[in-house]
């Protein structure tokens, strides 16, 4: 896709969290929106509007992104883990400042630096399960899609390819068959001719088929075995 049809898919499919997206359709959206917020983030609160109005529609594209690598969508809950170790960090915070009743002499300086190492280590640990979780959703979205048709539709690239659903005709199109090639052709049917019989003419039965024995040409029944003919 152009970025002008990658964007305008996007918008077209504002929460549209099924199907599938090709690469061009993810990167050029998301392009297209660190560069619009980050130009929008000068004006307060219209950049706070913005950015609310380009969650669900970059949500949408990129759980299709994701489907087109043959993945579920709800890898895209390993972005809410930066917010989860946030939110710990500042509960483990408010809970020891708790404890002294937001007095800090509560406790001496050798317990403050074991509260210090406790929540260096915890920043550390969250820091690096951050910074992996980033990057295993950046990696699958970076991943090419699946070849043909999967679990979560028909291939993206070959519908821009045909028009239609891969290798399956466009529903909005008759489907025409193509003509017979060569010397052999099929003659069409001709309604107002009479229906064949397998039946032959009474003139041409010559022969029992049970016997064997030779029939006059106007015998309705075999003079040897009386089979009827």
């Amino acid at each position: 896709m152009s970025p002008v049809e990658a964007i305008s898919s996007v918008f077209r499919n504002y929460v549209n969290f099924s199907g599938r997206a090709p690469r061009s359709e993810y990167w050029w959206f998301t392009l297209f929106a660190v560069i619009s917020q980050t130009v929008l983030t000068f004006v307060p609160f219209l950049g706070m509007i913005y950015a609310l109005a380009l969650f669900l529609p970059s949500l949408a594209v990129a759980v299709r992104r994701l489907h087109d690598t043959n993945r579920t969508g709800w890898w895209m809950l390993l972005y809410m883990v930066p917010a989860l170790g946030s939110t710990t960090l500042a509960i483990v915070l408010v809970a020891i400042l708790g404890l002294g009743g937001g007095d800090l002499s509560f406790a001496d300086e050798g317990e403050w630096e074991m509260v210090a190492i406790f929540l260096g280590i915890l920043f550390v640990v969250g820091a690096i399960v951050t910074l992996v979780t980033v990057i295993v959703v950046i990696v699958f979205l970076i991943l090419p899609g699946t070849q043909g048709p999967n679990r979560f539709g028909p291939d993206p690239l070959q519908q821009q390819a045909t028009g239609g659903f891969g290798d399956y005709p466009d529903p909005g199109h008759p489907y025409t068959p193509t003509p017979p090639t060569g010397s052999s052709s099929v003659a069409p049917h001709d309604s107002g001719l009479p229906e064949s019989s397998s039946e032959p003419a009474p003139e041409e039965r010559q022969f029992c088929s049970q016997c064997g024995m030779r029939l006059q040409p106007e015998a309705r029944f075999c003079t040897e075995c009386g089979t009827a003919v």
